[in-house]
C-alpha cells in the first residue's frame, strides 16, 4: 500500500523492516505523524497516535489513492502541515467472472552464510500470497492471507553472511462492501475491513538480536452510510455515517515483559450538500468523534471531539479561477477548549 502511495509526485515512504512491517507516508517531507490518513474519507488518524501504518490496509482492496499535497483540504475538514491520503476501496459489480483467484511467490536468492557455507534453499519460497474475492453488483467480498520468512542473509561486519532470524510475518484479512439502492432517493452503504499480523521483532545489530520476541497487530474498521437525495429543493444530498474502528497491538518482550496497546475511535457524521448553481458549491456537517487508547505503557487517555464545519468552493471565469472557503469549530474534551 505505501509503495502505491509513493507514487505519487512529492510522496514517499518510511518502510521499518521487511516484508509486512510499520509504512508510514512522508508528504513534501512531512513525516507520517503530520499527514493525515483516510479511508474511504474516513480518518483514521488517531488524536493519541497520529502515526498511521499503512501495511493494515490490505493492496487487494484498494481501487485508487487519491493523495492532497497541501495542508488545507475539505476532506480533513482541517489543516494538515504535510498532506492527506485518502485510500479508496473497491466496489461490488457485475461481471462475467465474479470469483477471482490470485497467488504469488517470493524468494530471495539462497547465498551460502555460516562458517561452514550452508545455504537455505527454501529462500525460494520464501512468501507466498493468497487473494479470494467475489464480486456482483454492490457487493464486493475478499478474503486472503500472507506467509513470509523474510529469511534472508544479511552482512553484519563479521567474515561470513549471516541468515535473518525472527523476522517471519502471517497475515490474514477480509473485507466486505456493500451499497444497496432502497429506493431512487435512498442508498446505504457498509464498509468493512480486518487484518490481523503476527510479526517475530528480530532486533537490530546496534542493540542486539531478540529471537524470542514478537508482534501481534489487529485492525478492524466498519463504516456505514446512509444517503438521502433531494432531500429538499436546496438540499441536494443528506448523509448519515457511522463509523468505528479498533486497533491492538500486543508486544512480547523477552527481557522486559509484555506490552498491550489498545485504541479505540468511533465517530458519527451528519453531512448536508447543497444546490446553488454551478458556480457555487457548499457543503455542512456535525460530527461527533471518541479517540481512547488503553497502554500499558501510557494508561489510558480519551479526547471527545464536538465539530461543526462548512466548506465549499466559487468558481470565476468558466473554472478557470476558484476560492475554496472553509471554516470549523471544535470542542476538544481533554484539553478543555474550543478550537477554530
Amino acid at each position: 500500500t505505501a509503495e502505491l502511495v509513493g507514487k505519487a509526485i512529492g510522496v514517499s515512504y518510511n518502510s521499518v523492516g521487511s516484508l509486512g512491517s510499520l509504512q508510514t507516508v512522508i508528504i513534501r517531507g512531512a513525516t507520517s505523524s503530520k499527514n493525515l490518513v483516510f479511508l474511504d474519507g474516513v480518518l483514521l488518524s488517531s488524536a493519541h497516535d497520529s502515526s498511521v501504518d499503512l501495511s493494515i490496509i490490505p493492496i487487494n482492496i484498494i481501487e485508487r489513492i487519491e493523495v492532497v499535497k497541501s495542508g488545507p483540504g475539505n476532506l480533513g475538514r482541517t489543516n494538515a502541515i504535510g498532506g492527506m491520503v485518502n485510500i479508496i476501496t473497491k466496489k461490488g459489480q457485475d461481471s462475467e467472472t465474479p470469483f477471482s483467484l490470485t497467488f504469488e511467490n517470493g524468494s530471495f536468492l539462497p547465498l551460502a552464510y555460516s562458517s561452514d557455507q550452508k545455504r537455505n534453499y527454501l529462500s525460494l519460497v520464501d512468501s507466498q500470497k493468497l487473494d479470494f474475492s467475489y464480486t456482483k453488483e454492490g457487493l464486493i467480498v475478499t478474503v486472503g492471507g500472507l506467509a513470509a520468512e523474510n529469511a534472508y542473509t544479511y552482512n553484519d561486519g563479521s567474515a561470513n553472511l549471516k541468515l535473518r532470524d525472527n523476522a517471519q510475518v502471517y497475515e490474514a484479512y477480509t473485507n466486505l462492501s456493500y451499497t444497496k439502492d432502497l429506493s431512487k432517493a435512498l442508498k446505504i452503504t457498509t464498509q468493512n475491513v480486518a487484518t490481523f499480523k503476527n510479526l517475530g521483532v528480530p532486533g537490530s545489530l546496534s542493540y542486539g538480536l531478540t529471537p524470542n520476541d514478537y508482534m501481534n497487530n489487529t485492525f478492524i474498521s466498519t463504516t456505514n452510510t446512509l444517503e438521502l437525495a433531494q432531500a429538499s429543493p436546496l438540499l441536494e444530498k443528506l448523509t448519515a455515517q457511522i463509523h468505528y474502528g479498533f486497533g491492538q497491538t500486543f508486544y512480547h518482550d523477552a527481557t522486559f515483559g509484555d506490552s498491550t496497546h489498545t485504541k479505540h475511535k468511533a465517530s458519527a457524521l451528519i453531512e448536508g450538500t447543497y444546490d446553488l448553481g454551478q458556480a457555487y458549491t457548499l457543503k455542512t456537517d456535525l460530527n461527533y468523534s471518541l479517540d481512547y487508547v488503553d497502554s500499558t505503557d501510557v494508561g489510558q487517555n480519551t479526547r471527545h471531539n464536538i465539530a461543526g464545519s462548512a466548506y465549499g468552493s466559487i468558481y470565476f471565469n468558466d473554472g478557470s479561477i476558484s476560492l475554496h472557503p472553509s471554516v470549523q469549530v471544535a470542542y476538544l474534551s481533554d484539553l478543555k477548549t474550543v478550537s477554530p
